[in-house]
């Protein structure tokens, strides 16, 4: 009984400590420069006197958004350089995530609801000069201290010790005659993986993608197996990612407006769609643009001409028929029979696509251009005055979605090798909420909304902004800027 016992005991140890393993949390540090947003002039902290303190307060632009959410102070430190000798003093330290609306607001002299992070004797050592400084306030914090994103970090600090007279000197940003104190923030930031697959336009896995995670000088990359699978380690995982997804048979798939930020947690449903095959239907209209000269016997292609409109009465693009088709410029093409565009067929790299600009008949900063892209890609201009037209509705090429679920002007997705129209100035006499019409070769088509599909043509999105390409299933949807349910 004994012996089954102590198996049953050896066996929970284990099993908890395998389970402790498994669910333990990865670090990673670093450092940074950053900058006060208070004037500290005469030093950081008079080292010089018997007694003296200092509250020094930082912002985001300070910090130049390196630190976020989730991360942990491990260290300050202070450059500078000591022209005299050692100097040994005592420092008390104290932070406080602090809320405060105005820098002017900032408590300096209650410590009460502040965390002592320091409490020992240090050591301000000779040396450096005024052109190579050293670090001469070094202060490991008694534990992390969190971040929590606040309106400003405030750190006060106190010394004492004997007085001396020995010109100490702290560096200060960029010489700023305000004085704006240097701080290098050693940081603490959980590890966290980024996991999932790659898959064609049919659902396929694609193997050797090379999968980028990228920001603030960051790179974190991996390449996906023969399942399409893929796990990079991303060692800041308290900050926003872009990400790329190239290879060598599919067009480049990159994204830098919605970044992936998973605060601190491993992720492992990131699925990406990249096309290998872009594909043309007879009698469909829609955009191509090609880095080598299109075959004229694919179909009718139509090169942007104009735009004429007198708001608030219909508006009208003007397109030409083009006997020969140039490359690098973005077309309408009418195939008179399908076709697929591979990817790998084509050297993209280095190449910026064409665009074809006119102006406004009324002039000024108004101006339409119609502009393609070799990569798959979310477009976003965001001002008041701009927005973004596409001219097929295809499932690579569609309107993006706002943070309420309804359909953006200002953002959009780009499939490769085709083309979207850039309206700026609509308060010059472009009027988004006018009608729209295509106009080839004299002739108005059936295709004449740009802005207003028919409803069988109107994309679909689930409510996380994601196209809908199928028949939907049972749940809520939005069509048109609106949400519907499926039951």
């Amino acid at each position: 009984m004994k012996k089954i016992m102590k198996r049953i005991v050896c066996t929970i140890l284990f099993v908890s400590l395998f389970a402790g393993a498994s669910h333990a949390q990865e670090f990673s540090t670093w450092s940074f420069s950053a900058y006060s947003a208070n004037s500290v002039k005469g030093g950081v902290v008079d080292v010089t006197k018997e007694k003296s303190e200092k509250t020094i307060a930082y912002t985001s632009t300070g910090t130049k958004r390196m630190i976020q959410k989730g991360d942990s102070i491990t260290r300050i430190s202070f450059p500078g350089y000591n022209l005299g000798k050692d100097v040994h003093r005592h420092l008390r330290v104290w932070m406080r995530n602090d809320y405060s609306w105005r820098l002017d607001d900032i408590r300096t002299d209650d410590v009460s609801n502040m965390t002592l992070v320091y409490d020992d004797d240090c050591i301000i050592p000779a040396g450096g000069t005024e052109e190579e400084h050293i670090t001469l306030l070094d202060i490991p914090l008694n534990k992390p201290f969190p971040y929590l994103r606040p309106d400003y970090l405030v750190l006060k600090i106190e010394c004492t010790g004997e007085p001396i007279e020995c010109p100490i000197y702290f560096d200060c940003y960029e010489e700023n005659p305000f004085y704006f104190a240097t701080t290098i923030f050693n940081v603490q930031t959980p590890v966290v993986y980024y996991s999932g697959e790659v898959v064609n336009q049919d659902g396929q896995p694609v193997e050797n993608a090379h999968v980028r995670f990228y920001g603030n000088d960051m790179e974190y990359t991996a390449d996906t197996d023969e399942q399409g699978h893929f796990k990079a380690r991303i060692e800041r995982g308290n900050a926003g990612y872009g990400y790329e997804i190239t290879g060598p048979s599919f067009a480049d798939y990159f994204e830098n407006w919605n970044p992936v930020y998973t605060r601190g947690k491993d992720t492992t449903n990131l699925s990406f769609m990249v096309y290998d095959a872009i594909r043309y239907k007879k009698d469909e209209p829609a955009t191509i643009i090609l880095p080598t000269p299109p075959d004229p016997t694919l179909g009718r292609f139509y090169r942007f001409d104009r735009y004429e409109s007198e708001p608030p009465q219909e508006s009208f693009y003007y397109f030409e028929h083009e006997e020969t088709p140039q490359a690098n410029v973005p077309y309408v093409v009418f195939p008179n029979q399908d076709f697929e565009i591979h990817p790998s067929d084509y050297d993209t790299q280095g190449i910026e696509p064409g665009s074809v600009r006119v102006s406004h008949p009324r002039g000024g900063a108004a101006s339409i251009t119609f502009v393609g892209s070799y990569q798959s890609k979310m477009v976003n201009h965001g001002l008041e005055s701009e927005s973004l037209f596409f001219v097929c509705l295809t499932p690579d090429c569609s309107y993006g979605m706002t943070d309420w679920g309804t359909i953006s002007h200002q953002l959009g997705r780009i499939g490769a090798f085709r083309a979207y129209f850039h309206v700026y100035g609509v308060y010059h006499g472009i009027w988004t909420n006018a009608p729209y019409s295509l106009v080839f070769n004299g002739e108005q088509t059936g295709i004449a909304a740009i802005a207003r599909a028919s409803e069988a043509t109107v994309p679909i999105f689930d409510l996380q902004g994601r196209r809908i390409t199928d028949t939907p299933q049972r749940g809520l949807y939005v069509r048109n800027g609106k949400k519907y349910v499926v039951k």
